[in-house]
């Protein structure tokens, strides 16, 4: 079975310092063991990270993505509909208004 990162196989390998949090690296660490046990082979902390590259797609939506469009679709409903209320309610300030000055003056 082909795995992502086989087609690097064939190219001599250079070594990139990469700087990234402990906690980062210890999930790394322990994604490598998993993938050692299910595949019965040694699978290195480079392997990990070459197989997520070849993964990442900068285009695709994320979950994320999708969660912030509903909210920002909620919040301009949201904010349409309370727009409307308030035009609503400054017309009858308006009307109220007029009719005070109205009854004042006459």
């Amino acid at each position: 079975m082909s795995r992502p990162a086989d087609k690097f196989n064939d190219e001599p390998m250079v070594r990139k310092p990469i700087l990234m949090p402990p906690t980062l690296i210890t999930e790394i660490e322990k994604m490598a063991k998993k993938a050692s046990e299910q595949e019965k082979r040694s699978v290195s902390f480079a392997e990990v990270v070459r197989r997520a590259l070849m993964e990442y797609d900068p285009n695709a939506k994320t979950d994320n993505d999708e969660i912030l469009n509903t909210l920002l679709d909620g919040i301009i409903k949201s904010t349409k509909e309370t727009t409307q209320v308030v035009r609503k309610l400054n017309k009858k300030l308006d009307k109220s208004y007029k009719e005070l000055m109205h009854g004042d003056n006459g």
